[in-house]
């Protein structure tokens, strides 16, 4: 067994995200999760402001907002870390990383060869050329994610300068193979964080976007998409086999054992 240095990165979603975002979903207010949780308000307001929360108020918070409370109390302590990407992927990936109002939203270029694919744009569409330029990589594919410009902006300048097919949402079919540059891409509809979101899988690598992230899951929009999120994410993509890499379009790369095991929406 190879075992990997962890280093420390910072998740994208804290403790106030991932509470934030159940509340989102379930249709529950602050009011009534104080009131649920015997909370006081002003205390909750704190801990929803980036106060630590006490050990039985995360518990209470776990159990009205149905989320695993061990796994939620890990993430507000800061004990839960993804594992470092494996050498033999980071050796054959691109991450491509841009900044909308101080956010970092990134995409990846994944490649075999001189022959490579783009996954979304992170609204950065010089580092993308510049990258491509730089190893040499002829794009074959672009695969979008979904439709937020942060991970769209900027791909007819991309398009300008490479002459490739653009797969994305309604005009992909779930399960649908793609083939790309020596890479046989499998298409997986995993609607939630938007209607047409998918998620994208090749070689031992799944590319999620917003749909997942390390600990946590993107915002579902509308939240009536929430169940729907969730059940992308359990039947989609946790029933991939445990190595499988995740790689989100916000924060740390993870892997599907390390979400089966830590998520606390699962």
């Amino acid at each position: 067994m190879t075992y990997f240095r962890r280093v420390k990165v910072v998740l994208e979603d804290e403790f106030s995200d991932i509470v934030e975002k159940a509340l989102s979903g379930l249709g529950i207010d602050r009011e009534r999760l104080s009131s649920d949780t015997a909370i006081p308000r002003e205390r909750l307001l704190a801990i929803l402001s980036g106060k630590r929360p006490r050990r039985e108020e995360v518990m209470a918070i776990a159990r009205v907002l149905g989320l695993k409370a061990d796994r939620l109390l890990a993430i507000a302590e800061g004990s839960y870390q993804p594992a470092p990407l494996p050498p033999e992927v980071d050796r054959r990936l691109v991450t491509i990383r841009g900044y909308i109002g101080g956010y970092e939203v990134k995409a990846y270029i994944l490649f075999k060869g001189g022959d490579g694919i783009l996954i979304d744009t992170a609204c950065n569409p010089e580092a993308v050329l510049d990258a491509l330029r730089e190893r040499g990589i002829t794009l074959r594919a672009i695969f979008l994610t979904h439709g937020h410009g942060d991970h769209t902006g900027g791909l007819e300048r991309v398009l300008k300068e490479c002459s490739v097919p653009v797969y994305r949402g309604r005009s992909l079919v779930d399960g649908q193979e793609v083939r790309a540059g020596g890479m046989l891409v499998r298409c997986l509809a995993t609607p939630g964080h938007t209607q047409d979101s998918f998620s994208y899988l090749t070689d031992g690598v799944c590319l999620v976007g917003d749909t997942l992230f390390a600990g946590s899951i993107g915002r579902s929009n509308p939240p009536s998409l929430y169940p729907i999120h969730l059940r992308s994410i359990r039947e989609r993509i946790l029933t991939l086999p445990d190595p499988t890499i995740l790689l989100p379009g916000h924060g740390p790369a993870t892997t599907v054992g390390e979400e089966r095991e830590n998520n606390p929406f699962f």
